[in-house]
C-alpha cells in the first residue's frame, strides 16, 4: 500500500510553507520530493488541492493542529536549497 498522499497531507498539517507550496503547485512538491503516487492519489491531490474546494481544504488544513511553533518536528525535512529554514521561519 502506498502512503504518500497521507504523508503529503499530515505534512501539509506540521509546515506551513510545505502547504503554502503545496496548493500552489501540487505536482512540482511531489517531484521535489519524490513522492510515487498512484493515479488514484493523483487524482486525489488534484481534487484536494485545484478543485472548486481548495481553498476550503487549505483552510482546514491549516486550522489542524499539530503544534503551537510550525514547522512541527515531525514535518518531513526539506530538499536542500528549497524554502527556508525551519530557523529561518518565524516561531509563533
Amino acid at each position: 500500500m502506498n502512503n504518500s498522499l497521507l504523508i503529503i497531507i499530515g505534512n501539509a498539517t506540521a509546515d506551513d510553507y510545505f502547504s503554502e507550496q503545496l496548493f500552489k503547485d501540487p505536482f512540482g512538491v511531489v517531484e521535489i520530493y519524490r513522492f510515487q503516487l498512484t493515479k488514484v492519489e493523483e487524482d486525489a491531490l488534484r481534487d484536494l488541492t485545484q478543485d472548486k474546494h481548495a481553498t476550503e481544504n487549505d483552510e482546514y488544513l491549516k486550522g489542524v493542529y499539530t503544534c503551537p511553533h510550525r514547522p512541527y518536528p515531525i514535518a518531513l525535512p526539506r530538499p536542500e536549497g528549497i524554502g527556508p529554514s525551519p530557523e529561518e521561519q518565524k516561531i509563533a
